[in-house]
């Protein structure tokens, strides 16, 4: 499902010379996967926390098979927004029901130094759009017609998933007036600030990847006389399997890595404006791949907190919320990125958009730095570590 959202990136290009689509257009398609996600998630926390995850797998299951019809029906602007508008919904309803399915399988323990359940839903979550920047590329390069090839094959391993939903174990569910309660009151106060935190972590770490499987093809490919350049399906794919490989190998090392993850992610894209001015292709690929290792770092820390603040009974909702701030995060940015870009220049807006992630992460750095350090690291290994009855991580 991840694939589907990001099969159409490295098409982008050749989408706006046949549809004659401006910078703002192009970011408004972008943007209605964004609202379709944003749409999606807090109805699928709600069904996945009432009616089991295995509804709302099929339920995104269906809107991914009506979104990938449109893909391959309708070439107008009309169609292709209407198709990224479902296929966000999609994304919304399976990330959400597939993350807390694997966290109610794996649950997180805060003893432990790594949940598979976290590492797995990472490396679905980011590694999967990878997957299918790398397959929109490969279409754009090897067939004559990369708009329909890519979305044929896709509908028949949608079909395998189809099966697969069908399945699947249906992990934890609620029933309607379950009288459970979370692990971690979501109305105490501390348990507010780690899920805002949390957030904006989430937010940084989607707004950063949204450029890159966006605009920043579209930019480096205004370089380019050649739209088939393997250039677009490195820079979108490369921050998102950076981000997958240094999750899942750094950032449980003894010691906290978020800190590194923090200063990786603005210095990347100060990386890729500077190869923007002095157009060079390759250092740009160099910072997307930076960018994206910081964020695999702090989305893995994101999700901790969350992991640990709830259980089963009310982990759909908490999880919902969570991915909800990740996935509005690329809206406004880009869409405003977008008409900035058509205003002034690539290399300006670019510039302006590392700047306001800059900020998100010394917003996250200063919070760190408040953080006692007993609390301060979910992901170091302690043998007394736990939780309390209002959900605190001691």
């Amino acid at each position: 499902m991840m694939a589907l959202a990001a099969i159409p990136a490295p098409l982008y290009p050749l989408y706006q010379r046949r549809l004659d689509l401006s910078l703002t257009a192009l970011a408004c398609v972008f943007a209605a996967y964004m609202v379709g996600v944003a749409s999606a998630l807090p109805l699928g926390g709600r069904l996945s926390d009432h009616y089991g995850r295995r509804v709302t797998l099929a339920s995104g299951g269906a809107a991914a098979g009506a979104a990938t019809v449109l893909f391959l029906a309708t070439p107008a602007l009309a169609g292709l927004v209407t198709a990224r508008l479902l296929s966000g919904m999609a994304v919304g309803l399976v990330s959400l029901a597939a993350t807390t399915q694997l966290l109610d399988l794996w649950p997180s323990r805060i003893g432990a130094s790594r949940s598979v359940g976290e590492t797995v839903a990472t490396l679905a979550n980011l590694g999967g759009i990878g997957v299918g920047a790398v397959a929109g590329s490969l279409a754009l390069g090897l067939s004559s017609s990369p708009l329909s090839v890519p979305y044929r094959i896709y509908a028949i391993v949608l079909a395998g998933f189809g099966t697969a939903a069908v399945l699947a174990t249906d992990g934890q569910r609620r029933r309607v007036g379950s009288g459970s309660t979370p692990r971690a009151s979501a109305r105490s106060v501390r348990a507010r600030h780690e899920l805002r935190v949390a957030c904006l972590g989430a937010f940084t770490v989607f707004a950063t990847l949204g450029y890159f499987s966006s605009l920043a093809p579209v930019f480096l490919a205004g370089q380019h006389a050649e739209v088939t350049s393997v250039l677009p399906a490195l820079v979108i794919a490369g921050p998102f399997v950076a981000s997958a490989v240094v999750q899942t190998s750094v950032v449980n090392v003894e010691g906290s890595p978020t800190v590194l993850g923090l200063v990786l992610v603005p210095l990347g894209l100060v990386v890729t404006t500077a190869s923007l001015a002095a157009s060079q292709t390759w250092t740009f690929v160099a910072g997307a791949v930076v960018a994206g290792a910081g964020c695999g770092v702090v989305f893995r820390r994101s999700l901790r907190r969350v992991s640990v603040l709830s259980a089963g009974a009310e982990r759909g909702s908490l999880t919902s919320r969570f991915l909800l701030a990740g996935y509005l995060g690329p809206i406004v940015p880009i869409v405003v990125l977008g008409v900035v870009a058509d205003l002034v220049t690539p290399l300006t807006a670019s510039g302006l958009f590392a700047a306001g992630i800059g900020v998100c992460c010394a917003l996250l750095l200063a919070d760190l730095r408040r953080t006692p350090p007993r609390r301060r690291d979910a992901d170091r290994p302690r043998a007394n570590n736990q939780v309390t009855t209002r959900g605190t991580i001691q």
